[in-house]
């Protein structure tokens, strides 16, 4: 057998290989699997699209590894599968279901270009997470019961060797595009509407984290990094298209899925007060996951970042995800906890999903039919939100019966302040009416103090001279009568006599005055007719009247009468009458007047001596020794403190008019009775 004869035979047996697995697609309504041979070859996109000469060199791809001989820039992968379309359906919309592909890749039918999956010219574009329905055109398609082929060239430049797609297969357009629809829609869509849900709600907690953070926990914050770690783990599944830096979106996957599984752990430990140290636990914890990020940010390829993140979920993630499960159960058992119980339950649904999605991409390195991960992030963050609402629901009704419990709390007090202020005014009021009294008291203590020993001083130097001219008249009257000069005897009889009456009237002004000053007799008002006590009074100076040869005189009605204090106000007139007498020039007149001035009557002593000089400074000046009178009468001055005194116990004052020479006029007033 010659050389050409064996290579033709040789070819044509692995040429009847393939034809014998060829798929046959019978209904349009059920899923026709595309079967793959392979070729690794040097990179000729365009070159092996059908097995012709090179049938001998393509094996039975498994669905398994790819082979990787070549140098990964010059390198080439060819899939190759035949397929013959059923008589019975002639006539039909057919169409080719791509799943996302691993590689960036150009699909041929029958020789035809008729997809592109990336575009490995301008970059690492080589990964896609979208489906595709392609619609076959009848022009390329071959007769019915004849052999179609199917060839999908990649190109995995960077020597990847994982599977590079799932099933593809022939089924109806209808069918194949809502597959896509369906797949597209709960795949890269939903990612996509996490990113924006998961954005959504980073921008809402932040700013309830800084609205609020005068608070002990950063449960807002954890959650709002969580949902903002949610979103850059889908960045990979959202925005992968032909012209996507497919490297550079699965650095921010990678690294979002660092930051998600961090801010979970973060966010229970805080809701569970795992640690003491929580600055330094938190902190190691940051760190950790801070040199994954940085490792994953640092690969140069796909399969280098997926080799080191999946060390990260082995020596990392797994340790953190249990530790988060174990202190939920604990606090869940410890605290009786609903909250933490139902966390449990959904973060595990969280961690299944997560394993899930884990199996295909490192087990079986093919991508699922669709990333469930998302849908268990975002029933994750639907539960924290929900909770974290009714959390703030309570908190609100909580808030408003406090400040409902705050406003009667708020009424009760203002009620109680108001009486206790009515109270402490009242006190104080009290206090102050008792410092007055104590005060008022108190000067009137040192008055009287000032004033008795001012008295005193009176009182011993008067009554000393008193009784010294008495002594001095009594010693000549015995001499004149011993000598039997009985004309000088008279004369000093008399002048005795009025030694004794100054001495008398001196002691009954001290007297009165001592007993209503120590209260032993009190102020007593009576109705008093002031002619009466008027004409008592000047009855009581008939001898000094005489010997100055004044008359005595009254001008008041004879049915006025006052409401006053008799033995006061006969103390007053009597003081008053006597320093009238005293001021008075001989042959003169002392005239007591009173008149009714509405509910007051005025009193008034009269008298046309020598006057006084300065009447103000006899209504100021305390206990003084008055001037001489007109007949040099001495005075102690104490008989107008006491005036004054009795007067203002009457609620009355005294009142001076007075000229030089003509006379003065003393005059008060007292209720009309």
């Amino acid at each position: 057998m010659t050389k050409t004869t064996f290579i033709i035979v040789v070819s044509a047996f692995f040429f009847a290989g393939l034809l014998s697995a060829q798929t046959k697609m019978t209904d349009p309504y059920q899923e026709t699997v595309m079967h793959f041979r392979v070729l690794e070859s040097d990179y000729e996109p365009g070159k092996f699209l059908f097995p012709g000469d090179t049938a001998a060199a393509f094996v039975t791809y498994a669905g398994d590894t790819l082979p990787m001989h070549r140098d990964p820039k010059n390198r080439m992968i060819t899939l190759v599968s035949g397929f013959v379309i059923s008589a019975k359906l002639s006539g039909q919309t057919l169409a080719l279901f791509l799943p996302p592909f691993e590689y960036a890749a150009n699909i041929y039918l029958n020789g035809s270009l008729i997809g592109k999956q990336g575009d490995d010219r301008i970059g690492y574009t080589n990964r896609t997470h979208y489906s595709k329905a392609l619609l076959l055109s009848s022009c390329i398609l071959r007769k019915s019961e004849e052999v179609n082929y199917l060839t999908v060239q990649l190109y995995p430049h960077y020597g990847e060797t994982n599977k590079p797609f799932g099933q593809i297969y022939l089924s109806g357009y209808d069918y194949a595009a809502r597959n896509e629809f369906l797949r597209n829609l709960l795949g890269p869509g939903f990612s996509f509407a996490l990113i924006i849900f998961s954005a959504l709600t980073f921008f809402h907690f932040l700013s309830l984290h800084l609205s609020v953070r005068e608070t002990d926990n950063n449960y807002y914050l954890y959650f709002s990094m969580l949902s903002l770690a949610a979103a850059f783990s889908q960045v990979n599944n959202a925005f992968s298209s032909d012209f996507s830096n497919v490297l550079l979106l699965e650095k921010f996957s990678k690294t979002g899925y660092n930051m998600t599984i961090l801010m979970n752990a973060l966010f229970v430990f805080e809701y569970t007060n795992a640690f003491k140290r929580k600055i330094t636990a938190y902190g190691t914890l940051a760190f950790l996951f801070a040199i994954c990020a940085f490792l994953v940010i640092i690969q140069d390829t796909y399969l280098d970042l997926l080799h080191v993140y999946q060390i990260q979920v082995m020596y990392l993630h797994i340790p953190v995800l249990i530790s988060i499960v174990y202190y939920l159960i604990r606090y869940a058992s410890l605290k009786t906890d609903t909250f933490a119980l139902y966390f449990l339950i959904v973060i595990m649904i969280y961690f299944a999903a997560m394993a899930y999605d884990s199996l295909y991409y490192f087990v079986y390195q093919v991508k699922p039919y669709a990333n469930i991960t998302p849908y268990g992030q975002f029933l994750l963050t639907l539960f924290l939100i929900t909770i974290i609402s009714a959390a703030q629901r309570k908190l609100k009704d909580t808030s408003v019966n406090s400040e409902r419990a705050l406003k009667v709390l708020y009424g009760n007090m203002e009620n109680l302040v108001e009486e206790r202020t009515a109270e402490l005014h009242t006190t104080v009021k009290r206090l102050n009416q008792e410092i007055s009294v104590r005060t008022a008291t108190q000067q009137k203590l040192n008055r009287v103090n000032k004033t008795k020993d001012k008295i005193l001083s009176i009182v011993a130097h008067d009554l000393k001279n008193i009784f010294n001219s008495m002594i001095s008249y009594a010693e000549f009257i015995a001499n004149d009568v011993k000598a039997q000069h009985y004309e000088h005897a008279e004369d000093d009889i008399r002048k005795l006599q009025q030694s004794s009456k100054r001495a008398y009237n001196f002691l009954e002004n001290i007297l009165d005055w001592s007993v209503y000053e120590m209260e032993v007799i009190t102020y007593v008002p009576e109705k008093v007719n002031v002619l009466a006590l008027a004409m008592e009074c000047l009855d009581l100076f008939k001898s000094a009247l005489s010997d100055k040869g004044l008359t005595g005189e009254t001008a008041i009605p004879a049915d006025l009468f006052v409401a006053a204090d008799t033995r006061m106000v006969k103390t007053i007139l009597r003081n008053l009458i006597s320093n009238a007498i005293k001021y008075s020039f001989k042959k003169g007149s002392i005239i007591v007047s009173a008149e009714a001035l509405g509910d007051h009557v005025e009193i008034a002593v009269i008298d046309f001596g020598k006057g006084v000089g300065n009447p103000d400074e006899i209504l100021v000046q305390e206990v003084q020794p008055s001037e001489r009178g007109t007949a040099s009468e001495r005075g102690s001055g104490l008989g107008l403190y006491i005036v004054k005194d009795f007067l203002e116990r009457h609620g009355s004052s005294l009142k001076v008019k007075s000229n030089i020479g003509l006379g003065s006029i003393f005059s008060f007033t007292l209720h009309n009775a």
